[in-house]
């Protein structure tokens, strides 16, 4: 007898890092579904179910074309003990396209703007996607790209122990334990699916591998540690590998993908003001000015980036308990938070406009003195 998850009968079943993955087909919604069920260990975790539960419950309230729609969140109380997220399905994710190669860069944008709009929305939410990468990328027959498959919990304490396949793309406040995880985080793990999306796979793996053979899966793990927590390892400019990427997709990507928190952009938001920007040294400076326009002083490498509250806590060797999320601060003034040149001053600007108002005065008096004297010489010609 076929396996079935409430109404939904069960067609294929794989393992995942948090979960037991299952496609299914739902006959009510009359579509194939994904299925996410916790691993057993992790049903007994009550700070685990807690984050799980609570994330599904925002991510059920989110109705927007570029986020992958979550259709039913099962508590254990009506599964037996297990829990459930029955989520969108698709039968191509990124991960399918990028074993075909590299996409050209008309593509790399499309889905960057795609994949931004649903950050966006989902961090505005309160939420940390986190498990940006290509297989949780859902991809449409009509080509639009979808944020799927989120992480099941909060990023919780656990010493940096993140799963092989998220460190692949996670930045390294996450992968060591040692900073502070935000939007910001999700945006680096985008950056780093839109530098493979660009030079493809292969020069991916070669970048966080050094060119060494590929090796055990445990060899490779430690290889992506190492280089996303290595501050003074740097991609090397998309363009400079394939000459054919735009020299500002190149240099979006390398910002988005920036180990320093402070130079990525803070976020989903402000990175899709910058992708419709030719010029993105332009696009900096001008953030700059505005920002130092507003008098406002930086707050140091994360405080600028929190728009609200996220559902997350450090992950960090050294803590005993979560540790608050930063608080909406003032934004960084500029690239090293210098404050803006001023443009001018008030004062200047009152007398410039007082010395126009005086002189189109004189000259209204003048015409209408003209009319009237028009006027009497055509009375005295009449008379």
């Amino acid at each position: 007898m076929a396996q079935k998850i409430k109404r939904c009968n069960v067609v294929e079943e794989r393992s995942g890092e948090e979960s037991i993955i299952y496609k299914a087909y739902d006959p009510l919604l009359q579509r194939n579904v994904t299925i996410l069920e916790p691993r057993p260990d992790l049903l007994g975790d009550p700070s685990f179910m807690e984050g799980f539960l609570e994330k599904g419950r925002r991510l059920r309230a989110i109705d927007e074309e570029n986020v992958a729609k979550l259709y039913e969140l099962i508590p254990p109380a009506e599964a037996g003990g297990k829990s459930y997220m029955v989520v969108e399905y698709s039968e191509e994710t990124l991960e399918d396209l990028l074993a075909r190669g590299s996409l050209d860069s008309d593509t790399v944008k499309k889905v960057l703007r795609d994949l931004l709009v649903g950050l966006k929305v989902i961090h505005e939410a309160g939420l940390i996607h986190g498990n940006i990468r290509p297989s949780s990328i859902l991809m449409t027959r009509e080509g639009r790209a979808k944020v799927g498959e989120p992480r099941l919990g909060v990023l919780r304490e656990s010493g940096g122990n993140v799963p092989a396949r998220q460190v692949k793309y996670w930045p390294h406040e996450v992968v060591s334990g040692g900073g502070q995880t935000g939007p910001w985080s999700d945006l680096y793990s985008l950056g780093c699916v839109a530098y493979e999306m660009a030079v493809g796979s292969s020069q991916y793996e070669a970048l966080l591998s050094g060119g060494t053979e590929p090796g055990s899966a445990e060899a490779r793990e430690a290889r992506y540690r190492e280089w996303h927590c290595n501050l003074s390892l740097r991609a090397k400019p998309a363009n400079e590998i394939d000459g054919r990427i735009p020299e500002f997709l190149s240099a979006f990507v390398g910002r988005l993908m920036d180990k320093a928190i402070d130079q990525r952009f803070r976020n989903a938001d402000q990175a899709l003001g910058s992708l419709g920007v030719e010029r993105l040294d332009e696009q900096k400076a001008a953030e700059e000015e505005k920002q130092g326009a507003a008098g406002k002083e930086g707050g140091g490498e994360s405080a600028s980036l929190m728009t609200r509250p996220m559902l997350q806590v450090v992950l960090t060797k050294e803590s005993k308990s979560p540790v608050a999320p930063p608080q909406p601060g003032p934004e960084v003034t500029g690239r090293r938070g210098a404050p803006a040149r001023e443009t001018g001053s008030r004062p200047a600007m009152g007398k410039e406009k007082s010395q126009s108002r005086f002189w189109r005065d004189i000259l209204i008096v003048v015409g209408v003195a003209v009319i009237g004297l028009v006027l009497v010489a055509l009375m005295i010609k009449l008379l």
